[in-house]
């Protein structure tokens, strides 16, 4: 809490705890994962800047990631003020005052069900352009992986049914 006369819990001390209770009404419970992201994203910064040896970069890509990550916040807070309904002490829905405004808003213009797919959209959009996910380029990795297990449990059950034919004949050779 960051009323004055209370004792604060927060190891940021008065001000970390002024700009939790400020995200976490602003954005609800998405801000919980807001200091993952951060360094998710700077993690992927560092690493972008190791395998691109050049000191090109293009001019404009803060402009792209930017734009992904309002897309992805907005996105998730509005999802989560939609489909997850808890009993909190928050002054709005458990998406903070974005997820409520948002998802109002467009309930407003769409039904729920035209909401969630424009919103998803957003979602998956922000994160392509914050990370440069492919999602063709991991569908054919999931797929290639679904295609290896197959192989693997097809291995062995052919592998048990040989065992089974010869504990067979070895049991009845016994007889």
């Amino acid at each position: 809490s960051t009323g004055l006369g209370k004792h604060i819990h927060n190891l940021g001390g008065r001000v970390g705890a002024w700009f939790a209770s400020f995200f976490l009404t602003l954005f609800g419970f998405v801000a919980y994962l807001l200091p993952t992201l951060i360094v998710f994203t700077s993690w992927l910064g560092i690493r972008e800047k190791e395998i691109i040896i050049a000191p090109k970069k293009k001019s404009r890509e803060w402009v792209y990631k930017t734009l992904g990550w309002f897309f992805s916040i907005t996105g998730a807070c509005a999802l989560v003020s939609f489909y997850w309904h808890t009993k909190s002490h928050l002054p709005a829905e458990s998406g903070g005052i974005v997820g409520d405004l948002l998802g109002k808003g467009l309930s407003a213009l769409f039904n729920k069900e035209g909401s969630t797919l424009l919103l998803m959209t957003l979602l998956l959009c922000g994160i392509t352009l914050v990370t440069g996910l492919s999602w063709l380029a991991l569908i054919e990795i999931v797929g290639e992986q679904v295609a290896k297990l197959f192989l693997k449990l097809r291995a062995y059950q052919k592998a048990a049914s040989e065992r089974r034919a010869e504990a067979k004949r070895v049991a009845a050779a016994v007889k």
